[in-house]
């Protein structure tokens, strides 16, 4: 599974890790090497990596997204669910924010729906 590996982290950039039942996925955006991967290990399949180069509107629209996942207060305590996890990393040089949920993009999401919308996006971006 991919949480034994070692996950370098971009300096700039965001990580979404969704764990499930039949396996684990973790979509990075690093900005400064603007490129976006895709790491999926599910049961019973070979892992798999894809990764391409990613442009700069891209990148802009996750990053308004992210900022405001970010800045958003939380109205109560993030769902919970068994089966699906879902972990959020906004990441700017020495700053950072993290964000936990089963599962976070639920939209609509009542408690954090800026944090809803950034994961919806950054799984809704191509690769």
């Amino acid at each position: 599974m991919l949480k034994g590996n070692k996950v370098k982290l971009p300096v700039h950039g965001l990580v979404l890790q969704v764990s499930g039942l039949s396996g684990e996925s973790r979509m990075t955006l690093d900005l400064d090497a603007t490129t976006l991967r895709l790491d999926t290990d599910v049961i019973g399949e070979r892992k798999t990596t894809r990764q391409r180069k990613i442009s700069p509107y891209e990148s802009e629209k996750l990053m308004w997204f992210a900022e405001a996942a970010w800045r958003e207060l939380p109205s109560g305590p993030v769902e919970s669910a068994t089966d699906i996890g879902e972990d959020l990393y906004i990441l700017d040089g020495d700053d950072a924010f993290f964000i936990s949920g089963s599962p976070l993009r639920s939209l609509g999401h009542p408690d954090r729906p800026a944090a809803a919308a950034l994961v919806a996006a950054l799984v809704g971006t191509k690769l």
